[in-house]
């Protein structure tokens, strides 16, 4: 929602993955995305130079930590389109997202 690719990129674990599935437009079979690192950041550093940041106001995003074990925590968020499944790991003292599943709603 900020645009803040500094932000997303300090985040993100090097060998993260972003998983979802989509529709083909051409075929209309379900086909799995997958979006590592580098595609994640670039999405929004290029998004952030001709895009403006959400107003505040809808920057809604309802947020579930549904589990914490010892080094790992699984986090459930939802916006008004999308849904993220998200697995973190705690390293090196800081906690880093690891591995995303999206759907659409």
């Amino acid at each position: 929602y900020t645009l803040e690719w500094e932000r997303l990129a300090n985040a993100l674990h090097p060998a993260v993955i972003k998983r979802g599935f989509n529709k083909n437009s051409t075929s209309g079979r379900m086909v799995i995305l997958n979006s590592p690192y580098s595609k994640l950041v670039e999405n929004v550093r290029g998004a952030s130079t001709h895009t403006a940041p959400k107003p505040e106001a809808e920057r809604v995003c309802e947020i579930e930590v549904q589990d914490i074990f010892q080094n790992t925590a699984s986090v459930k968020a939802v916006g008004s389109t999308w849904i993220d499944h998200t697995h973190l790991q705690y390293l090196e003292g800081e906690w880093k997202i690891i591995n995303i599943f999206y759907d659409q709603l």
